[in-house]
């Protein structure tokens, strides 16, 4: 879930800039900290995780996107579902 929702300080400068919330079988990710430099870090945690469904604020999804297709060889989660809020 890209929202919202603080999952980190602000002042995070290092990952990871997500939380997992295992009740709710769903891990949060930082909007705050969506920059290329800290953009492969995003992209590592999607692989690594890989979603069912990847929702959030369309602005932080084709953020991460856009990262992915310019500096990427192939998408992050590309058997996910996207849904935007």
């Amino acid at each position: 879930m890209f929202g919202a929702r603080k999952v980190c300080a602000f002042e995070r400068d290092s990952a990871p800039f997500w939380h997992f919330s295992p009740t709710e079988k769903l891990a949060y990710a930082s909007i705050f900290h969506l920059s290329d430099k800290f953009l492969p870090s995003y992209i590592e945690f999607l692989r690594d995780y890989v979603p069912d469904l990847i929702s959030g604020y369309p602005s932080a999804l084709a953020t991460v996107a856009r990262y992915s297709l310019e500096k990427e060889s192939s998408p992050p989660a590309s058997q996910s579902d996207i849904y935007v809020l």
